[in-house]
């Protein structure tokens, strides 16, 4: 405890020990939530860019990064037998240094209620760590017609076009 802790107080009574621990959070999103002026400047420098595939059930991940945003885009169906990997996968890209996470659902074709649990689980993510999550939803589709039904678009961008959803992080 004592090595992953920058303090540590234990004090011993008749009604046992009490341990008290403290670290200080030097992540970009409670720097963000404690001086947002000064987070921004002080934020790491982007990791390299990387793209990354996975096949996962019936939908198709491709991740990659566009210098501090993560992109990811499925293809295919996202349902119960993938989703929860859906999210870990993406989760593992995501790191405090970037600046939020664009979903591209422009090729999904299913979206079923644990998929739309993925993008709330997402949402709660990134709100969180103070990123921003931009959806990419293709008009009249299945999946942007679920969103809409449930309110998405209130909670999270939700845009036509990838590049309109990137261009909103560069505003």
């Amino acid at each position: 405890m004592r090595k992953t802790m920058d303090e540590v107080v234990m004090t011993h009574g008749d009604d046992g020990t009490v341990v008290q621990m403290s670290r200080r959070l030097s992540n970009a999103a409670y720097e963000a939530r404690r001086e947002p002026e000064q987070a921004r400047t002080a934020r790491p420098a982007p990791r390299q860019s990387f793209d990354a595939s996975a096949t996962l059930g019936g939908a198709a991940l491709r991740v990659r990064r566009d210098d501090d945003i993560v992109i990811a885009a499925l293809d295919g169906e996202v349902d119960m037998t993938n989703a929860h990997e859906v999210f870990g996968r993406i989760a593992a890209v995501l790191d405090n240094r970037a600046r939020g996470l664009v979903l591209d659902l422009s090729a999904t074709r299913y979206l079923d209620s644990s998929g739309l649990q993925l993008l709330l689980d997402l949402r709660r993510r990134t709100r969180f760590r103070g990123q921003e999550l931009r959806l990419v939803a293709a008009l009249d589709s299945p999946p942007r017609q679920l969103l809409e039904m449930f309110g998405v678009q209130d909670s999270m961008p939700m845009h036509a076009a990838l590049a309109e959803a990137i261009a909103g992080f560069r505003a």
